[in-house]
C-alpha cells in the first residue's frame, strides 16, 4: 500500500506542457477592452464582488460567442471506455477501500445548496390532487398534520372537500409550512418508526456505515447556501447528540460569490440590477470547483444530496462505493509508482509506463516513436493529474450527462462526461453520437486529490474554460442569455485522469420530483407505492 507523506499544505502547479486545455486569452475579441460594454464604475464593483476585469471580459466573449463545443467521437461503451469489475474481483476492492477508510483517508462531498423548488414543481391540477391523495405517504406528513391541526383543519378535510390548490399552498407556500424554498437536503424524505429523516441526515449516516476510520470517526462535507447553513448546523448539532455509533466531524462551505458571472439582456447589454449595478448570478455547479480544492482532502466520495436512499435499500449503495473506492486506490497506487519509476529512470519504466498508458488513459497523447528521454516527459505530463473513478449506470431513460470519448484540440481523444446541454443541437452527427449513449453519469464518483509526494493538485489548473454553457433563462421577467462555468465533473474536472466503471441502477436513487418519494427506495419496508 502506498505509505503517505506529511499532509500539509504543500500544492502543485502544473507546468506550460498542460496549458493545452486553457483557451488562449488573446483568442477573446472583447479582451482588449475595444469594445464598451461596461464603464469604469462597473468593473469596480465586479472588483469588489472578486470579479476581475479580465474575467468579466472574458465571460462576455464568452456570451457574444458561443463558446467551443466538445467534439464528440464516440459513446463510451462496455470494453470502449466503460470497464466491468467482475465478482470475483469485488471483495479484494473492498478490502482495499476499508484500508484506506481505516486509515482516515476518505472524505464524503455532497452538494447540499440546491433549494427543493423543482422537486416541489406541481405544474397541473392533477399533479397538485395526486400529491394531496398521497400525502400521508410523504415523510413530511405529521408536520403537515400538525400544522392543521393548530387551525382545526386536517389533511382529510381538504381532500373530502377537493381543496388541492388550497393544500398545495400550505405545504408549499411561504404562509403556510413554505416546503418549496427549503434546501432539498433538509426536506424530510424517509419515513422509520419513530421520526423522519432529511437527506443530510441519510448521507451522514450511509457514510458511517462505509467510511468511517478506525476510531469511529467519519469526515464529511455539505456545500450549502449561505441563507440556510445555521440550519443545516442545528440539525447537526441534534444528529450528533443522538448519534453513538460514530464521531461525525463535518464541515460546510459557501459559494465563492468571486465565482458568480454576469448576464447580457435580451437588448444584448449587460444585465444589471433594478438599482443599476451589474447582476451577478451563481455559476452552476462548476463553480464549487474552489470548495473541493479547500478541503484539501486524500480521497474523496462524491454524490448528489438527492441520491440517498431509506436504510433498507442501502446496501448497494454502500457495497459500490467501497468496490469504487478500493478500485480508485488501486489505480492511484500504480499510477504513483509508475510515476516514481520515471523519475528515477529505472530500467523499462518507460516501457512499462507506456503500457500502463494504453491500457488505463487511451488516446492520451503519448507518442510511440518519440525518443526515450521526450517519451519519459509526456507520460510524466499524462500521468501527473488529478484522479478519478467514475460509476456509470445503464441507461433507462433517467436523467443525467454521459460518458463520452471527446476529441481535444491537440487531436487526443479522452473519456468525458458531456451533458447533452453542451452539444450543439443543429449537428445532426454529433446529435447521433449522443443518442448512441449506453450508459449516464449519476454522480457516483471517487476523487484522488493528491500526488505520489501527498502534494494536493490545484484543481483550476485541469478545468477546460472552453466548456462553459451559455444558456437562456428568464430574469427579473425578461429572457435573458447567462454563463454557467464548466460543469464540476463535466469541464471543471475535464483534464484528469479518468475511469469509468459500471454501476448497477440500485445506487441511483435520486429525487428530481416529489413523486419520486413514492418509489420503493424511498418509502418504508413494505409499503406499497402509488
Amino acid at each position: 500500500m502506498l505509505q503517505r507523506q506529511s499532509r500539509g499544505d504543500a500544492r502543485i502547479r502544473v507546468g506550460r506542457s498542460f496549458q493545452w486545455h486553457i483557451p488562449t486569452l488573446n483568442r477573446w475579441k472583447f479582451m482588449a477592452g475595444t469594445v464598451s460594454f461596461a464603464t469604469d464604475a462597473d468593473f469596480e464593483f465586479l472588483k469588489l464582488h472578486g470579479v476581475g476585469e479580465q474575467e468579466v471580459r472574458r465571460q462576455w466573449s464568452l456570451l457574444q460567442e458561443q463558446p467551443a463545443r466538445p467534439l464528440l467521437d464516440r459513446a463510451c461503451a462496455i470494453g470502449d471506455g466503460i470497464e466491468q469489475v467482475v465478482p470475483e474481483a469485488q471483495e479484494d476492492l473492498i478490502a482495499i477501500h476499508r484500508e484506506a477508510t481505516a486509515r482516515g483517508r476518505w472524505h464524503k462531498l455532497v452538494p447540499a445548496s440546491g433549494a427543493a423548488s423543482r422537486m416541489f414543481a406541481l405544474q397541473s391540477p392533477e399533479d397538485q390532487r395526486r400529491f394531496c391523495e398521497c400525502l400521508r405517504q410523504f415523510a413530511f406528513a405529521n408536520q403537515v398534520e400538525s400544522h392543521l391541526a393548530t387551525a382545526g383543519n386536517s389533511i382529510d378535510k381538504f381532500l373530502e372537500t377537493s381543496q388541492f390548490a388550497s393544500l398545495v399552498e400550505i405545504v408549499l407556500g411561504s404562509s403556510g409550512l413554505d416546503f418549496a424554498s427549503v434546501p432539498k437536503g433538509l426536506v424530510p424524505f424517509h419515513r422509520y418508526d419513530q421520526r423522519s429523516r432529511t437527506p443530510f441526515e441519510e448521507h451522514l449516516l450511509e457514510s458511517g456505515v462505509c467510511l468511517s476510520d478506525r476510531d469511529g470517526k467519519v469526515q464529511a462535507h455539505f456545500t450549502v447556501s449561505p441563507e440556510h447553513r445555521s440550519r443545516f448546523e442545528a440539525l447537526l448539532a441534534e444528529f450528533q447528540a443522538a448519534e453513538e455509533a460514530a464521531t461525525y466531524d463535518v464541515t460546510f462551505s459557501e459559494q465563492d460569490p468571486s465565482t458568480d458571472t454576469i448576464g447580457m439582456s435580451s437588448s444584448g447589454e449587460l444585465l444589471r440590477t433594478p438599482a443599476g449595478a451589474p447582476l451577478l448570478r451563481p455559476g452552476g455547479h462548476g463553480a464549487l470547483l474552489p470548495n473541493v480544492q479547500r478541503l484539501q482532502a486524500d480521497l474523496v466520495f462524491m454524490k448528489n444530496v438527492d441520491n440517498v436512499p431509506h436504510e433498507h435499500a442501502r446496501d448497494a449503495s454502500v457495497r459500490w462505493q467501497q468496490i469504487i473506492g478500493g478500485y480508485l486506490v488501486k489505480l492511484q497506487e500504480d499510477v504513483h509508482r509508475h510515476v516514481r519509476a520515471l523519475r528515477a529512470g529505472a530500467e523499462q519504466s518507460v516501457p512499462e509506463a507506456l503500457a500502463f498508458v494504453r491500457q488505463w488513459f487511451p488516446g492520451a497523447p503519448v507518442p510511440d516513436n518519440e525518443a526515450n528521454e521526450l517519451q519519459r516527459e509526456s507520460l510524466l505530463r499524462t500521468l501527473q493529474r488529478p484522479l478519478r473513478v467514475c460509476g456509470m449506470v445503464k441507461n433507462e431513460s433517467e436523467p443525467g450527462g454521459g460518458p463520452f470519448w471527446v476529441r481535444q484540440r491537440d487531436g487526443s481523444v479522452t473519456r468525458q462526461i458531456v451533458e447533452a446541454a453542451e452539444i450543439d443541437k443543429e449537428d445532426a452527427a454529433q446529435q447521433a453520437i449522443l443518442r448512441q449513449a449506453s450508459h449516464f453519469n449519476p454522480v457516483f464518483m471517487a476523487l484522488a486529490m493528491r500526488d505520489e509526494e501527498d502534494r494536493v493538485w490545484e484543481l483550476d489548473q485541469f478545468i477546460d474554460q472552453d466548456r462553459a454553457i451559455i444558456t437562456r433563462k428568464p430574469v427579473d421577467g425578461e429572457m435573458a442569455t447567462v454563463v454557467e462555468r464548466p460543469g464540476l465533473w463535466n469541464g471543471s474536472m475535464a483534464a484528469w485522469n479518468s475511469v469509468f466503471v459500471e454501476v448497477p441502477m440500485a445506487v441511483f436513487s435520486p429525487v428530481k420530483n416529489v413523486f419520486d418519494l413514492l418509489r420503493d427506495e424511498h418509502q418504508p419496508r413494505g409499503t406499497p407505492a402509488r
